[in-house]
C-alpha cells in the first residue's frame, strides 16, 4: 500500500541519515589531517559506488524479479551494512577524544560559524549543490517513467553517470583541486551541475536528461572532494576540534538530503524542465554571491584581529 511504502521510506531516509552524519563524525575524529582526508575521500567513493550499484541492481531486480523481491534485498543489504558498520566501530576507539572545556568548545564553534567563510559556504555552495544533485535521484526518475521508460533502462543511465564518478574520483580530485584550490574547485563543481540542469531546462528530452545525468557525474567525481577540502582547511585555520566541525559539516549534510526531496516535490508541479530551470537559477544566485564571500571574511578577520 501507498502508506506502507511511505512509511518505509521514511524509516530508510532515518536509517541513511544517520548513517551518514555518524560515518562523517567518525572520520573527522582520526587525529591526523591526512588520515582525515583519507577517511573523507574513501567515504564519498563509498557512497557514491553504493547508489550506483544500487540504482542499476535495484532497476534490474524491479523489473524482471519483481518489486518485492528488489525490497527483499534492499533489506538483506541493510542488515550486512548495519553488520559492517558495526564492526568498524571498533577502528574509531583508537581516535583520541578532543580534551577541550566545554564553554571554550562551545565559543569557538560560535566564533567558526560566525565566519562569513563559513557560513557561506554552507549556504551558498553546499546545500544548493546537494540539491541539484537530486536531479539524478528524483526528477530524472519520475521523467524518464513519465516518458515510458523501464526501470532498467533508468538504472542503466544512472548507472553510467555513476561510472563516471566513481573512475573520474580516482585521478580528478588529486588533479585539480592542487591546481585551482578547493574553494575555486567546489565552485566548479557547481558550474557543471548547473550547465546539467540549464541544458535540460532548455530542451527536456530522454537524452538531454541522460546527457545530464553524466554531467552530474563528472561534476561529483571532484565536487564532494573538493567541498571536503575546503572545510578542512575552514576548522583547520579557526582551531576547531574536527569532531565539532564535522558535526556541523554532518548537520547542514543531512538537511540537504532531507530539504532536497522536499523542496523538489513541492516545485512538482511546474514540470521537470521548469523546475530544473527553478533550481539553476536558484543555485546560480548563490553561487554569484560567493564572489562576495572572500571580502567578507577580510573584514571578519580584521575585526576578530
Amino acid at each position: 500500500s501507498y502508506w506502507a511504502l511511505a512509511l518505509g521510506k521514511a524509516i530508510g531516509g532515518l536509517g541513511t541519515g544517520v548513517a551518514v552524519v555518524g560515518c562523517n563524525a567518525a572520520a573527522g575524529s582520526a587525529p591526523e589531517a591526512g588520515e582525515r582526508q583519507r577517511l573523507i575521500a574513501g567515504l564519498n567513493v563509498g557512497l557514491m559506488t553504493g547508489v550506483v550499484l544500487g540504482s542499476a541492481v535495484g532497476g534490474f531486480a524491479a523489473d524482471y524479479l519483481g518489486y518485492p523481491a528488489a525490497y527483499g534485498a534492499a533489506a538483506v543489504c541493510v542488515l550486512l551494512a548495519g553488520a559492517y558498520g558495526w564492526r568498524s566501530l571498533g577502528g574509531v576507539r583508537r581516535f583520541s577524544p578532543e580534551t577541550e572545556d566545554g564553554a571554550a568548545a562551545c565559543g569557538s564553534v560560535r566564533q567558526f560559524l560566525r565566519d562569513p567563510g563559513v557560513w557561506g559556504f554552507l549556504l551558498c555552495i553546499m546545500l544548493p549543490y546537494m540539491l541539484m544533485m537530486y536531479f539524478k535521484d528524483y526528477l530524472f526518475p519520475l521523467f524518464a517513467s513519465g516518458l515510458g521508460k523501464t526501470e532498467s533502462v533508468i538504472g542503466s543511465v544512472m548507472l553510467a553517470g555513476g561510472m563516471l564518478a566513481i573512475v573520474l574520483g580516482e585521478a580528478a580530485p588529486g588533479e585539480l583541486i592542487p591546481r585551482v584550490g578547493a574553494w575555486n574547485a567546489a565552485r566548479l563543481s557547481s558550474l557543471v551541475s548547473l550547465y546539467a540542469l540549464g541544458l535540460f531546462a532548455l530542451k527536456p528530452a530522454f537524452e538531454t536528461a541522460a546527457v545530464a545525468i553524466c554531467l552530474l557525474g563528472v561534476s561529483a567525481s571532484f565536487g564532494y572532494a573538493a567541498q571536503g577540502a575546503y572545510y578542512t582547511e575552514l576548522f583547520q585555520r579557526a582551531g576547531v576540534g574536527a569532531g565539532k566541525a564535522m558535526g556541523v559539516f554532518s548537520l547542514f549534510d543531512n538537511l540537504g538530503q532531507t530539504g532536497g526531496p522536499l523542496a523538489l516535490s513541492a516545485l512538482l508541479f511546474l514540470g521537470a524542465a521548469a523546475e530544473s530551470g527553478v533550481i539553476a537559477v536558484g543555485a546560480l544566485t548563490l553561487l554569484a554571491g560567493t564572489s562576495l564571500l572572500k571580502a567578507g571574511r577580510k573584514r571578519f578577520a580584521r575585526h576578530e584581529g
